[in-house]
Parts: C-alpha cells; structure tokens; sequence
C-alpha cells in the first residue's frame, strides 16, 4: 500500500535525490488535481495517526 517508494535512493543505479524529488512532487500534485492514491483504489477510507501521548 505504498504510494510514493523514496526507498529507491538506497539502490546505486537509481537516479539523484533532485529526480527522485522531482519524481514524489510530481505525484503530489497529480493527487492534489484528484488522482486517487492505493489506498482509494483498494476502498480504504480510514486514516490512523500514529501518537504517543492523548490523541483527541
């Protein structure tokens, strides 16, 4: 249920942090202009904030 891999920096034949930066602002917009992220395309609606301390 991963949208956006940044993990890929770790392998040595992928491309500069500036393209990989370039690669997650790019999909930021396209779901800001109504693209459905993985979680919307499988039906989850819920989201879950992960806190220590009281979550109101």
């Amino acid at each position: 249920w991963i949208d956006f891999n940044a993990g890929i920096l770790l392998d040595k034949e992928t491309k500069s942090m500036d393209g990989v930066a370039d690669q997650l602002f790019d999909y930021v917009l396209a779901v800001a202009s109504g693209e459905q992220t993985k979680n919307e395309k499988n039906g989850y609606k819920e989201i879950s904030i992960f806190k220590d301390g009281i979550t109101l």
